[in-house]
């Protein structure tokens, strides 16, 4: 299934939100590039829409990718727009990852 989205792939960065210590021993949240990779993401149309869990928070897009060091919670910075990774399904060979787009 991947093979016909390969000739397709684009840059991706993968982020993660990270904490570090402060000068004045504050926690400081922000986000760190974790990873340069390529894949695609394609849009879902509105019946196409997963529910990640109970809270039932929607995915807007897939990402098809090769396996790496990608975690839910992560940001991924494709074509100038940042998508929060919602839920992941291992497919052995690709990740297949949903997506929701936040700006």
């Amino acid at each position: 299934m991947i093979e016909e989205f390969v000739e397709y792939f684009e840059p991706l960065t993968i982020s993660r939100l990270t904490a570090t210590l402060g000068t004045f021993g504050n926690t400081i949240m922000a986000w760190n590039d974790l990873e340069d990779t390529e894949g695609y993401i394609r849009t879902l149309n509105g019946g196409e829409r997963v529910s990640a869990d109970k809270v039932t928070v929607y995915s807007t897009h897939r990402l098809y990718f090769f396996i790496t060091d990608i975690k839910e919670k992560d940001r991924i910075s494709y074509n100038s727009h940042l998508y929060d990774v919602k839920l992941i399904d291992n497919k052995r060979e690709f990740y297949q990852v949903d997506l929701e787009l936040i700006e």
